[in-house]
C-alpha cells in the first residue's frame, strides 16, 4: 500500500510539474494570441460621392438601357435610387465581389477600389 502511496505521488509530482506547465503555456498562450481587427475604414482617404462615385456611375453604369432614369431599379444618378440598391448588398455583390457590372464598360481596380471605400464607409450621400 505504501509502495503505491509512493509511486502515486511521484507519478502526480512528475506529471503534476508538466500539467501546471502545459496550464501555464496555454493561459498565456489565449491571453495573448487575440486577434485584433484592423479598422480598414479609418486608412481609406474619405471617398466622396458627389466627387468620386457620381462621375463614374454617370460615365459606366448610366448609359442607355441601363442605370438611368426608367429603369426598373432606378437611376442611379439619383442618390437615393442607387442607395436603395446599396443597402440591399447588390451593388458590393455585383460590382466588388462579382466584377459583374458595369458588362459593356468594366471598371478598373481604381474605380473598384473607390467604390469598394465609399461602401465600407457607408454609402453616404457626401
Amino acid at each position: 500500500m505504501i509502495l503505491v502511496y509512493s509511486l502515486k505521488i511521484e507519478c502526480d509530482m512528475k506529471y503534476g510539474k508538466y500539467f501546471s506547465l502545459a496550464l501555464c503555456l496555454f493561459v498565456v498562450a489565449c491571453g495573448t494570441s487575440k486577434k485584433t481587427v484592423k479598422d480598414t475604414t479609418a486608412a481609406l482617404p474619405e471617398v466622396s460621392y458627389k466627387k468620386n462615385i457620381l462621375p463614374i456611375i454617370e460615365s459606366k453604369c448610366a448609359v442607355s438601357g441601363c442605370h438611368i432614369q426608367g429603369f426598373h431599379e432606378g437611376d442611379f444618378t439619383i442618390f437615393e435610387d442607387l442607395k436603395k440598391q446599396v443597402d440591399k448588398g447588390k451593388v458590393r455583390r455585383l460590382v466588388i465581389d462579382n466584377k459583374s457590372m458595369p458588362p459593356e464598360q468594366p471598371l478598373d481596380s481604381k474605380e473598384i477600389k473607390l467604390i469598394d471605400a465609399w461602401l465600407k464607409q457607408g454609402g453616404n450621400n457626401n
